[in-house]
């Protein structure tokens, strides 16, 4: 019986390991060429500037001064650390000197395709700056070929093929494309050395998807009713055309396939947040500003607006940034009946740009505003008052009429809480005031509820469970008191329900 029994054993567990390796075929068949057709994308942060010349050059991060001389000098250069157009410009200068010897072939690739960028063949150049920046994207991984330790952190091939396409594309007029591979080359490589060209090229072209020729002015604008709210009529002189579009655009490939206008945006974000230092930073976001501006956006409008305020001081929108973004914080008041912090802020911002630009030209527009806005509080503190009386609490009708007075003195609503003040008794003389010692109530209808009627001592009720002198009995309860037969100390008294 033993060998049978070891026999059956043995066929079982090698049925199984058959099986088995039936499955794992079956899985590699099918992950195989699925990896192969689809590839592998893997997470990847770019890393610091000086980190990506260090591994080029294997050099400690620091600049040498002395090495910026004798540009024509072959000698290596250090050029770590390099901040803003100073380090691009190196970078520019050194990064054909740093090529590995492994890298030569695709180098010598590189220099064709920009021969033929440079005689005008834009279409065959663009096929051959496509084909070597894809080969050599640090994003994708292939199972048969070299691995990603292998490629080096920063690499000009690749930067400089991804320009030049995206500039073989602007070229051919296919504006599409060539923006997303700018930006692609602005996320790619945070300090690239054609940050300079990539971001005009961006504006370029969101300038034209968004169809705004010039920035917002003051003289466009159209005066406001603070009182009332920011109503139905458009803020701006000049409209531009709407974002919606239910139709894709499958001709036109200067154009996206949809939402034109959600691209330019796009763009213009790129250059503002990885460009900050730049010289379209500013007018990225001006540019954004006005299109929502016109395009009656205005909450978007004050938030970019603000943005350019607190982040550049120094940019010549500024001045436009405290004037249009006052009157957006203004059309998103909704009247007194509404939230009045809009209104403290525009209010806030006018008198900001008066201190800040005393020979603003439209300072006395700004200061009939400002009128404008403490009439639209007044207002708000004059509906406070009906409300109250509506109410029937004379108190603080007597307070908001007093603040009107107090605050508001020149607007038209002083009168009216002048004459409230007198109903309910109070004489105002310039800054004497007599209050009465109480305030006139109206007669109350005769619907009201009478008053409740006094507290009536409700009778005790003892417990059936007690003695006969009348305790509380509580089985299994514990003494509160050392001497149960002796009465509790002064000003305690026995439980009773």
């Amino acid at each position: 019986m033993t060998p049978i029994f070891f026999h059956q054993s043995s066929h079982v567990s090698q049925s199984r390991i058959d099986r088995n390796i039936r499955r794992f075929k079956n899985v590699i068949a099918f992950t195989l060429p699925a990896l192969l057709l689809t590839g592998c994308h893997t997470m990847w942060t770019p890393p610091s500037p000086a980190n990506w010349i260090s591994s080029i050059t294997g050099r400690s991060p620091g600049i040498d001064a002395t090495a910026l001389r004798d540009q024509d000098d072959d000698s290596p250069r250090n050029v770590d650390d390099v901040i803003g157009p100073l380090q691009r410009e190196a970078m520019k200068r050194t990064a054909s000197r740093d090529i590995s010897p492994k890298d030569q072939k695709d180098h010598a690739a590189l220099k064709v395709v920009q021969k033929q960028f440079d005689e005008g063949q834009y279409g065959a150049a663009a096929r051959g700056f496509s084909k070597i920046a894809k080969k050599r994207d640090r994003s994708k991984v292939t199972i048969f070929g070299n691995s990603d330790k292998d490629r080096p952190t920063y690499d000009p091939i690749r930067e400089e093929a991804v320009f030049y396409l995206a500039e073989s594309q602007f070229q051919q007029n296919s504006l599409a494309d060539a923006a997303s591979n700018y930006q692609m080359l602005v996320k790619d490589y945070p300090s690239t050395r054609y940050m300079d060209e990539s971001t005009g090229r961006l504006f370029e072209i969101s300038k034209q998807w968004l169809g705004v020729e010039s920035f917002a002015t003051t003289d466009e604008i159209r005066q406001v009713n603070a009182e009332e709210g920011a109503g139905d009529a458009p803020l701006s002189s000049q409209q531009t055309e709407s974002r919606f579009n239910a139709l894709p655009n499958l001709t036109d490939r200067s154009k996206p396939v949809f939402d034109k206008g959600g691209h330019a945006l796009k763009a213009l974000k790129t250059i503002w947040l990885n460009d900050p230092s730049g010289p379209l930073a500013d007018d990225s976001l001006m540019l954004a500003a006005t299109y929502h501006l016109r395009s009656e956006k205005y909450r978007e409008a004050d938030r970019l607006f603000t943005i350019l305020r607190e982040q550049f001081p120094k940019s010549p929108h500024l001045q436009n940034a405290f004037i249009l973004g006052s009157h957006v914080k203004l059309m998103s008041y909704q009247g007194a009946a509404y939230d009045d912090q809009l209104l403290l802020d525009s209010e806030q911002l006018k008198e900001q740009a008066l201190r800040l630009f005393p020979d603003l030209p439209e300072g006395d527009r700004v200061r009939t505003e400002l009128k404008y806005i403490n009439e639209a509080k007044a207002k708000a503190e004059w509906a406070n008052a009906e409300f109250y009386e509506k109410k029937r609490k004379p108190k603080a009708v007597y307070i908001s009429c007093k603040e009107i007075l107090k605050k508001f003195p020149t607007t038209s609503y002083a009168p009216r809480a002048r004459a409230k003040l007198a109903e309910l008794g109070v004489t105002v003389s310039g800054d004497a005031q007599s209050v009465p010692s109480s305030f006139p109530l109206r007669p109350l209808d005769e619907a009201q509820p009478q008053a409740a009627k006094p507290f009536q001592q409700v009778p005790e009720i003892k417990d059936r469970r007690s003695d006969q002198q009348g305790n509380q009995v509580f089985p299994n309860r514990q003494p509160i008191f050392d001497d149960e037969s002796t009465s509790p100390p002064a000003g305690v008294g026995r439980v009773r329900l």
